[in-house]
C-alpha cells in the first residue's frame, strides 16, 4: 500500500496535548491575515511540540530561526495574506518552495519544514495535495489531528484499530483524510465525494495507489459523508450511459443520424433493461451503422439496397481474428427490427419518424432461418458439452472437497504456533514464517515454510478453497444463475413448516434475467453449504449485528455487473473481508477464476486430451439435466430455473431422444400383452403379508436398507458396502468405531501379508467413507442448527392448502410480496 512518502517510516501515532494558545488562535480564525509578531510565537510553540524531549531546549533557538526564515521568505512574495504569498512564491504545485528548501543545509532545512508544517496547522497557508505528496510530512499529520477534528480522528482511529491489523493501512487512511482536509480547507464533516475524486486524481498522477476506498469506508462508519453513496465505487466506476452517451461513445458522425438513434434507443429503453439496451447499441451503432459509414462516407439515411445489405452481412460475418461471428443472426435481426420499428412508429408520429422510414432490405424468412440455425448449433454444442462435463463432475467435486480438507487441516495445525517455530504435519516438519513486514503489521494471516522451502499463505489458501467449494455446492445443488447466487442474502433463506412439523428451508431468488422472483426448496446438500457459509460469516466478524431475527451478517453494497448499478446495503452471503477491513461482495470474475483453477488442480481432461474448464452456467445445465433425467417434469424444472418458456428449459436439458425409449417401452408392452393369461393371477393374502413384513425386515443396526421388494441381501449383510443402506444420523459414532476396527484389520493383514483380505478391506473403507459423507450431509449432523440459517420463524402450511411464502423484491433481500407454493413447495 502506497499513499504517502511518510508511510515507510511512520508506524503509528496519536495526537499530543494541544497548546492552549494555539487552540485559542485557531478558534478565533483569520490566521492567514495575522500580524507577524502574533504569528511567530505560535509557530515556535508548534515546533517545540514535535521535537523529541531531549532536543526541546536546544530546539527553541532553532525553531525561532526556522520561523523567522520562512516568514522572511514569505514577506518577499507578492500578496496581502500569508496564503496569497505562499501561492505566489511556490507556484501552482509548490515547486518553488521545494527548490528553496533543497538549497539549505540539513538542520536548517528540517526546522524550516517544521515551520511550514506549523503554518499549515494554523491554516495560515493552504498547500496543494501534490505539494504535500512531494516530500515526507510525518510531523504534520500528528499536529493536524491534534488541533483539527480531534474527536472525529480519534473515532476513525479506533474503528481502524478494530477493523484492520495492518498498521500501515491505518496510517495511510488517516494521512489521506488529513491531506484532503488541508488541501480543501474543509473539516472532516464537510468532506464530500468531489474531494475524494480530486484526491484520487492526484494519487494517480503521482503513481500511488493510496487507500481511498478504505478512507471512504471508515469515514462512513464514523458517521461522515451523509447523503453520499454507500461505496466509493458508486462514485468512481462507470455508471449507466444515457442513449445520447451510447451514441456518442460509438462515434456516429452525422448529427441527424445520431439524433435519430438517440430517439430510437430512448423508445426501446422503456421496455428493456440496461444490458439489453447497451447490447442493442453495440449491434446497431458499431456493427451496423459504424460499418456503413466507413464504407459509404457521408451517408445520411437508412436507405439500403438488398445487395448492399448482403455485402454488409458478409463483412460482419467474420470477426477480426478470422473466426465466424456466432451472434450474426442476432445482429441482422436487430438491424431488421430497426427498419420495422421505424416504419410502425411512422404511422403514430409521422413528423418524427416518417423521414427515416425506408424499405427493409433484410428478408424476414432468411433472418429467422439464421437465428434458428444459430440456436440449433448452440443447443447442440451445449448438449454435447453438458454430456461431456457430466462424466467429470464427480472428479471435480472430489478434488475441490479434498483441497478444502487439506487447507483446513494445514491451517488448524499452524494456528497458534509462534513465528519461526516448527510444527509437525503428516509426519513432516513445517515452520511458521517469521514476520518480515517492516511497515508495521499485526499479523492475522498464517504464513508457513513448507518442507520443500516454499512460503505459503495458509489463510488465503483456506479462504480460496472454501469459497470455491461453497460456490460449486450452491450452483450445482440449486441450478441458479451466477448473478442470482451472488445476490443471495441472509434474508433470502426462509422456511415453512410441513403438517408433520418438519421445517424445510426455502431459498428466495431475487428477480434477475427475467424479472421473475421464485422460491426454491433447499436440498440437504444445499442447506449444508448455506449453513457453513452463514456460520463462517458470523465467525469472521468482530461483533455480529443483532436484531429481532437474531445475528445478522454485515451489510455490504453490491455492484451489478450488467446493470452497472449498486444495491442498497444488504447482508450478502458471498461477501469477503479484505485485509484493510473493508467487505466486498464477490464478483462473477472471482468465481470464474476459482473454477478455472479448480479444474486445473483436478486435472480434468476431455477424451481428446484437451483440458476441461467449467463455467458457472455449466452447473445450471447440469442441474436441470439431472433433474429431468431423474423424473422431474420439465414444466416443474422450468419453474425452478425461472424460465418463461418451457422450450428454453428443453434447450438446457441434455437428455437422449425420448421417442426411442418410448418406442422400446411400447414394444415391451406388446410383448407382455402376448403372454399367456394363466401367468397372471391375483395376489394371495400370504403374499400381501410377506410384502408388508418386507419393510419391517429392512431395519438394520445402522439405519434402513432400501433394497427392492422380493430381493435378499446381496452383500451377505456387509451393509457398509451396500448402496441401499441409509445410515441414521445418530449412528455416526458407530461408523467411527467400525472405521477404527477396519484399520486394525488392515494393519494385521499387512503384517500377515494377507493381500486378498487387504484389497477387500480397503474397498470396505472406501464405502465407509462414502457413508460418513452421507451422514455429514444430513440435517443437524454438522452441529450447525437450522435456526442459524433462518431470519424469520417457520411458516406453518395447513394440511391440504397451498402454502404462502413471502418473497423479496429485487435488491431488497427481504419480505415484500407473496409467492404461492404448491404442495411440493415449488413456486
Amino acid at each position: 500500500m502506497t499513499g504517502s512518502p511518510d508511510t515507510g517510516r511512520v508506524q503509528t501515532w496519536r495526537p499530543g496535548r494541544p497548546v492552549p494558545a494555539v487552540q485559542a488562535a485557531l478558534a478565533a480564525g483569520g490566521l492567514d491575515r495575522l500580524d507577524r509578531e502574533q504569528l511567530e510565537p505560535l509557530i515556535r510553540a508548534l515546533i517545540s511540540e514535535v521535537l523529541p524531549p531531549s532536543q526541546v531546549a536546544a530546539g527553541r533557538g532553532l525553531g525561532a530561526r526556522g520561523a523567522r526564515r520562512v516568514l522572511d521568505w514569505l514577506e518577499q512574495q507578492d500578496g496581502v495574506t500569508w496564503r496569497q504569498r505562499w501561492d505566489a512564491g511556490g507556484g501552482p504545485n509548490g515547486s518553488g518552495w521545494n527548490a528553496w528548501l533543497q538549497a539549505m543545509s540539513g538542520t536548517t532545512r528540517n526546522v524550516s519544514r517544521m515551520a511550514i508544517d506549523a503554518l499549515i496547522v494554523l491554516q495560515a497557508i493552504r498547500p496543494t495535495s501534490r505539494w504535500m505528496l512531494s516530500m515526507s510530512r510525518a510531523r504534520l499529520w500528528s499536529l493536524w489531528t491534534t488541533y483539527h477534528d480531534a474527536d472525529l480522528f480519534d473515532r476513525i482511529r479506533n474503528l481502524l484499530e478494530a477493523g484492520t491489523p495492518a498498521i500501515r493501512v491505518r496510517v495511510v487512511t488517516l494521512i489521506e483524510l488529513s491531506r484532503m482536509s488541508i488541501s480543501s480547507g474543509r473539516s472532516l464533516a464537510e468532506l464530500r465525494a468531489a474531494d475524494f475524486l480530486a484526491e484520487r486524481e492526484v494519487l494517480i498522477e503521482a503513481g500511488m495507489r493510496g487507500a481511498m476506498y478504505v478512507a471512504w469506508t471508515y469515514a462512513r462508519r464514523a458517521g461522515l459523508l451523509a447523503g453520499e453513496p454507500f461505496e466509493l465505487g458508486e462514485v468512481l466506476r462507470v455508471r449507466q450511459r444515457t442513449p445520447a452517451q451510447l451514441v456518442a461513445h460509438h462515434g456516429v458522425e452525422n448529427p441527424a443520424v445520431a439524433a435519430m438513434f438517440v430517439d430510437y434507443l430512448t423508445e426501446r429503453q422503456t421496455s428493456c433493461d440496461y444490458s439489453t439496451i447497451a447490447g442493442l447499441a453495440r449491434m446497431l451503432l458499431k456493427l451496423f451503422w459504424g460499418d456503413l459509414q466507413r464504407h459509404y462516407p457521408g451517408k445520411a439515411d437508412l436507405a439500403l439496397t438488398v445487395s448492399e445489405a448482403t455485402q454488409w452481412r458478409q463483412r460482419i460475418a467474420t470477426l477480426p481474428n478470422g473466426k465466424p461471428r456466432r451472434d450474426l443472426g442476432h445482429v441482422v435481426s436487430a438491424a431488421r427490427a430497426l427498419y420495422l420499428d421505424i416504419a410502425s412508429w411512422a404511422h403514430d408520429d409521422p413528423a418524427r419518424w416518417a423521414p427515416w422510414a425506408r424499405p427493409c432490405p433484410f428478408n424476414g424468412r432468411e433472418t429467422s432461418r439464421m437465428q434458428r440455425q444459430n440456436t440449433q448449433r448452440q443447443t447442440a454444442a451445449m448438449a454435447a458439452r453438458t454430456r461431456s462435463l457430466t462424466m467429470v463432475v464427480p472428479q471435480l467435486v472430489s478434488s475441490i472437497a479434498e483441497t478444502l480438507r487439506i487447507a483446513e487441516k494445514r491451517l488448524r495445525a499452524a494456528t497458534g504456533i509462534p513465528a519461526g517455530e516448527e510444527f509437525l504435519l503428516d509426519g513432516q516438519a513445517w515452520r511458521v514464517a517469521p514476520n518480515t513486514h517492516t511497515g508495521g503489521y499485526t499479523r492475522t494471516q498464517v504464513f508457513v515454510l513448507s518442507p520443500d522451502g516454499r512460503q505459503l499463505d495458509l489463510t488465503a489458501e483456506e479462504d480460496a478453497a472454501f469459497w470455491t467449494w461453497a460456490a460449486v455446492e450452491v450452483l450445482r445443488h440449486s441450478g441458479i444463475r451466477i448473478e442470482e447466487m451472488l445476490e443471495l442474502t441472509h434474508l433470502s433463506i426462509r422456511a415453512f413448516r410441513k403438517p408433520d412439523g418438519q421445517v424445510v428451508p426455502l431459498i428466495q431468488i431475487a428477480p434477475s434475467k427475467t424479472n421473475m422472483e421464485r422460491v426454491l426448496p433447499a436440498s440437504p446438500q444445499l442447506t449444508h453449504a448455506l449453513s457453513r457459509i452463514v456460520a463462517r460469516q458470523l465467525a469472521h466478524q468482530q461483533a455480529a449485528p443483532v436484531d429481532d431475527r437474531g445475528p445478522m451478517l454485515p451489510l455490504v453494497s453490491r455492484r451489478d455487473e450488467y446493470e452497472l448499478t449498486y444495491s442498497t446495503p444488504l447482508p450478502f452471503l458471498f461477501q469477503r473481508r479484505l485485509g484493510s477491513g473493508r467487505r466486498t461482495v464477490m464478483s462473477g470474475a472471482f468465481v470464474r477464476n476459482r473454477l478455472d483453477k479448480a479444474a486445473v488442480a483436478a486435472g480434468l481432461r476431455d477424451t481428446d486430451g484437451a483440458p476441461i474448464r467449467f463455467t458457472p452456467h455449466d452447473f445450471r445445465r447440469l442441474f436441470l439435466t439431472d433433474a429431468v433425467t431423474n423424473g422431474l417434469p420439465i414444466h416443474i424444472a422450468a419453474q425452478l430455473a425461472g424460465h418463461d418458456d418451457i422450450n428454453t428449459t428443453r434447450g438446457y436439458v441434455a437428455t437422449y431422444p425420448t421417442e426411442v425409449f418410448a418406442a422400446y417401452d411400447s414394444y415391451l408392452a406388446r410383448r407382455r400383452a402376448q403372454r399367456p393369461a394363466d401367468e397372471y393371477r391375483s395376489t394371495t393374502p400370504e403374499e400381501l403379508q410377506e410384502f408388508a413384513e418386507h419393510f419391517g425386515r429392512r431395519r438394520v443396526e445402522l439405519g434402513n436398507c432400501a433394497r427392492p421388494y422380493g430381493t435378499g441381501c446381496s452383500h451377505e449383510h456387509a451393509c457398509i458396502r451396500c448402496d441401499y443402506l441409509h445410515v441414521s444420523a445418530d449412528q455416526a459414532g458407530r461408523l467411527d468405531a467400525i472405521e477404527q476396527d477396519l484399520h486394525k484389520r488392515v494393519d494385521r493383514a499387512q503384517q500377515q501379508q494377507w493381500f486378498g483380505d487387504l484389497d477387500q478391506l480397503r474397498v470396505t473403507l472406501e464405502h465407509l467413507k462414502a457413508k460418513k459423507e452421507q451422514v455429514a450431509l444430513s440435517p443437524g449432523s454438522d452441529g450447525l442448527p437450522i435456526d442459524l440459517l433462518l431470519t424469520a420463524p417457520p411458516m406453518t402450511i395447513p394440511t391440504g392448502q397451498p402454502g404462502v411464502a413471502v418473497a423479496s423484491r429485487r435488491g431488497s433481500g427481504g419480505c415484500a410480496g407473496p409467492a404461492v407454493l404448491n404442495h411440493h413447495g415449488v413456486a
